[in-house]
């Protein structure tokens, strides 16, 4: 990716119009966001910005390499543009912030295999759930509160959103206790 950012204009549009309709790196922004404090309409301009900071650095510092997924990287820029933002209003400090998105060097290549592996069986696991429940439960890993995934997916209520998250959290549990070996590996 890194090269083709680099190959000039056709490969750095590519690889923006790629990272621009990437869902998983959508919702772990949305996820930054809400996390400190931001609002849906903030989104897109944390995104945009972010998206950019990370094409100029990648041009700029040929040198620029990772030990860490892509997604991580961008996250942790969104992390700090939305915090200059908050900055900026006055109304958040940054100090004492915990640095979840913060880039590790102590990344393996055997790390990075068992952490994709385990990304992959989690996945299967959700995708064999369904969608609805899915989206549900990402949107509650990524500490969203009720009513707002009542509204993003359109449910009637707090509570409607509640018993489904409830009913998918308990069937995920199912096919983990049904599944021992997979349930080994995810801990």
């Amino acid at each position: 990716m890194l090269d083709r950012i680099r190959s000039g204009k056709e490969g750095r549009d590519a690889v923006i119009s790629e990272l621009y309709y990437d869902q998983s790196l959508i919702n772990r922004i949305h996820g930054v966001l809400h996390k400190y404090g931001g609002k849906k309409e903030d989104f897109q301009d944390v995104f945009n910005t972010s998206l950019m900071q990370f094409i100029k650095s990648t041009v700029r510092n040929k040198e620029l390499k990772f030990t860490s997924d892509i997604h991580s990287y961008i996250c942790g820029i969104a992390k700090y543009v939305w915090l200059g933002e908050l900055k900026k209003r006055g109304k958040y400090l940054t100090d004492n912030i915990d640095d979840q998105y913060d880039l590790a060097d102590d990344f393996t290549p055997e790390s990075l295999l068992i952490n994709h592996s385990k990304k992959e069986i989690i996945a299967n696991l959700l995708k064999r759930l369904g969608r609805n429940c899915k989206e549900v439960l990402m949107y509650w890993a990524n500490g969203y509160k009720m009513s707002e995934i009542a509204e993003l997916m359109n449910y009637k209520s707090e509570g409607m959103v509640r018993k489904k998250k409830h009913n998918c959290f308990k069937e995920l549990l199912l096919m983990l206790e049904q599944n021992p070996d997979l349930k080994m590996i995810l801990k």
